[in-house]
């Protein structure tokens, strides 16, 4: 439940006025032409005007926006305050569902390798037989032929394990750089910003392999 702030709801302003303001600044920009030294003063003189017009435009809509943010920023932490502790007792039962499947598997996997095993013995021991036998028959060869091909007992399916709807338990792939200076170079990622601090600093006097510093034309207003 909300607590008991008061949202207050601002209704849309009066923007007709600044709809033609706005109108006309564009008309009369997309018009003018800047083709001599005066009209490139009086382009720069209009051009400032666009400071008034724009805090026109702020304080009409500003209030709003602030009042709106605010209200939308008290609505998300009342939402969070319950939502964020659903959210982790979701994921302590998905991980306690997890856990328990893999170790469930594990003990399957153990028992499996348990009776894989003594099944191994009884063949190995069943095969070494017949070759004793063979042997006492007087054939080495058959005797030898079966030591020689031993037979290895695989691992039996895993059984399929408990279901649960909306809960789907996958394998899946990860990694850890042990140490970064072996990458190969289609894996490093240039540093931009901080070659982009060196050439701002240095200019044409940058010297970085690889990088090619120019000049480029930035049009500033104040």
């Amino acid at each position: 439940m909300l607590n008991d702030q008061t949202i207050t709801v601002t209704t849309q302003p009066n923007t007709e006025a600044i709809e033609i303001a706005v109108s006309n600044y564009m008309t009369e920009a997309n018009a003018f032409a800047v083709v001599d030294t005066a009209s490139f003063q009086e382009a720069n003189a209009r051009r400032a005007a666009a400071k008034s017009l724009k805090k026109q435009i702020e304080d009409t809509f500003d209030p709003i926006l602030k009042t709106q943010r605010a209200a939308l920023d008290e609505t998300r932490a009342q939402r969070d305050k319950h939502l964020v502790p659903v959210s982790n007792a979701e994921t302590t039962y998905k991980t306690k569902m997890g856990v328990w499947q893999r170790a469930e598997e594990k003990r399957i996997a153990d028992e499996q390798e348990v009776e894989r095993k003594r099944q191994q013995r009884r063949s190995d021991e069943a095969r070494l037989a017949a070759a004793v036998q063979a042997a006492q028959e007087g054939d080495a060869t058959k005797a030898t032929a079966i030591l020689e091909t031993p037979y290895v007992v695989p691992p039996p399916p895993p059984p399929p394990m408990p279901k649960a709807r909306g809960f789907y338990p996958r394998k899946g792939w990860t990694f850890v750089i042990e140490n970064a200076a072996l990458l190969p170079r289609e894996y490093l990622v240039p540093d931009e910003v901080k070659i982009g601090g060196v050439v701002r600093a240095m200019k044409g006097y940058t010297r970085i392999p690889g990088v090619r510093a120019f000049e480029v034309d930035i049009d500033v207003s104040r």
